[in-house]
Parts: C-alpha cells; structure tokens; sequence
C-alpha cells in the first residue's frame, strides 16, 4: 500500500480505492461524481454486475482519496481519461509496474478484492457482511472470495476449548459440596 500511497498517480489512487472498497474495477473507473455520497460513506453503482443498484461503503481513509482527487468538480468521472468525456479505461501497465517492483508478478487487479474479502472475514467479520460488502448475490461466491487464515482458524478452535472448558467447569461440583 506504501508504494500506491507515494505516487500522485490517478492509477495509483484507483488501485488504493480498489483495496480499500472491495469494488470491481469498473465500479471504480467507471464511476461519476454524481454517485459518491462522501456524507453517506457510499458510492452507489446504479446498474451493477447484478444489473441492479449497489451501493459500495466507504471507510475514512476511501473518503480521504476520494476527497483528495483533482478530478472533483472539474469532471464528471472520478477518474477521467485523456480525453476528459471519457473515463479511465485501463490501469493495467500502471498495475504490471507496481506488481513487477513488489515482486507480485501473479497478483491481478481482481485479486485486490479477494483481499479485501479475506481481510474482513479474518478480522472476525461475518461471511454475510462480506457478502453484503461486495454485493454478491449468492453466498457461495462470497465463500470463495474470503480466504480464512491460519490464525482465524486457531482462534475458532480455540473458542470451542474455551467453551468446553467453561462448560466442564460448570459441570464440576463445586468443593462446598463434596
């Protein structure tokens, strides 16, 4: 994140927003002034993947890029193009440069979502707010976006000690009545 964070680059912004909102590339190069709801932490996405309306949550530090860009006021898309009418449409050398220096040469921009997934679910969030997050209509999707980690996974196991445990303690008559 570093590396994005130092550049001034628009692309570099977009990828930033793009780890920190879970959206999907289009959602973000493709998105207009006229849909960023910085009081409402949102982003809405009129006709989604899904074909209906998405709305994409923002957290302080997605708000703070958004607030930052150049862009606002000046055209309608958030990330303007070369001709100004026209949005964005590619991040992909900037994308192959950051990966190349961050020896991430497998990492694909798509996969920024994964992450974003990942990181919610091993943060104790649930699968269907991760599901709610990305807008997936289907939780089966959402499963296999959200990796769990090893840590995540040792701290469920060790939950089901602890209440095992508790469990067999309550069991256990007390020493008053032996």
């Amino acid at each position: 994140m570093n590396t994005l964070e130092k550049s001034e680059k628009q692309e570099a912004q977009a990828l930033r927003l793009l780890l920190l909102a879970g959206a999907r590339k289009n959602e973000i190069l493709k998105a207009r002034w006229e849909y960023v709801h910085l009081d409402l932490h949102m982003i809405s996405v009129p006709i989604s993947k899904s074909g209906k309306t998405r709305y994409i949550f923002l957290s302080d530090a997605a708000r703070d890029i958004l607030s930052s860009l150049k862009s606002r006021g000046k055209s309608p898309w958030v990330f303007p193009g070369r001709k100004p009418s026209k949005p964005l449409s590619d991040i992909f050398a900037y994308w192959k440069e950051v990966r190349n220096e961050l020896n991430l040469a497998d990492v694909r921009i798509h996969d920024l979502r994964h992450t974003f997934a990942s990181f919610l679910v091993n943060a104790g969030h649930t699968l269907y707010e991760a599901q709610k997050m990305l807008g997936h209509a289907d939780p089966r999707t959402t499963m296999r976006y959200a990796h769990l980690g090893q840590r995540a996974l040792v701290t469920a196991a060790e939950t089901v000690s602890r209440l095992l445990e508790s469990k067999k303690s309550a069991e256990a008559p007390s020493e008053a009545q032996s």
